[in-house]
């Protein structure tokens, strides 16, 4: 005869396990589907690509910084 004490248990660990296969599956398919991405990348000569965005985004972040740092420091001298 099992007790409802029993049950409760066998119901918790059953969750666990869901959920952590749940989670491995996730984990699976983004590692798959992100390796498949940077192959294409690498195979169609899309880097150039990329690196000319990147120092694009670089670019607009230190013109930004300097406007910034500029703006911090006339208000402190005044």
């Amino acid at each position: 005869m099992t007790t409802l004490v029993e049950l409760d248990q066998e119901e918790r660990g059953d969750s666990l396990m869901i959920s952590w296969q749940a989670v491995l599956m996730g984990y699976g398919c983004g590692l798959f589907i992100g390796l498949s991405i940077i192959y294409i990348i690498l195979s169609t000569q899309y880097p150039i690509r990329f690196s000319r965005m990147y120092f694009k985004l670089e670019h607009k972040i230190i013109t930004r910084m300097k406007t910034v740092l500029v703006i911090v420091t006339s208000r402190n001298s005044v």
